[in-house]
């Protein structure tokens, strides 16, 4: 364990955000309350927020409850935070952009959300970028959506992100 951390404070920001953007909080499959994972934990339910709300607008509220309920919460990461969403939030661009995947799963941190995934089917459907979105998915260790993809079965692809992935 890390010493010095209060990971219940981690926790805490974690239903005060889900609270004040009127988002469903499951922490079914959160790391324990003495678990180092927290900090990452925070930072992809960040991201995952400032996708569906204004990035400027998740990190100002964020800000504003770290300091109003007095947390001690480490230094987070805006950069890259801010990096993912906008790779998150337009995927056609982010493809066309990068000449290799590998830069491009770092950004995201090698994860993705059900939403991205849905996405990069959709794009790989109406056959856009097919080789960057398999080989993205491969850099990310997802091997099974990438054959999926590869032998074109959409409709098994959509199935398996349904049931393999958590939010």
């Amino acid at each position: 364990m890390i010493t010095g951390i209060n990971f219940y404070d981690y926790q805490q920001l974690e239903y005060v955000l889900y609270e004040h953007f009127s988002e469903k909080i499951s922490l079914k499959n959160a790391p324990n309350l003495n678990d180092y994972r927290w900090p990452i934990w925070l930072a992809a339910d960040i991201e995952a927020l400032s996708t569906r709300y204004d990035f400027e607008t998740v990190k100002e509220v964020t800000q504003h409850f770290i300091s109003k309920l007095s947390l001690n919460i480490d230094k987070i990461n805006w950069e890259n935070i801010e990096i993912a969403v906008n790779v998150r939030n337009d995927w056609p661009t982010a493809l066309k952009s990068t000449k290799d995947c590998c830069d491009l799963s770092q950004k995201i941190n090698y994860s993705f959300f059900s939403k991205d995934l849905i996405e990069l089917v959709k794009l790989h459907k109406a056959n856009r970028f097919r080789e960057k979105i398999e080989d993205l998915l491969d850099y990310c260790n997802y091997h099974n959506l990438s054959s999926y993809l590869e032998n074109k079965d959409y409709d098994i692809a959509i199935v398996w992100i349904e049931n393999e992935i958590i939010r």
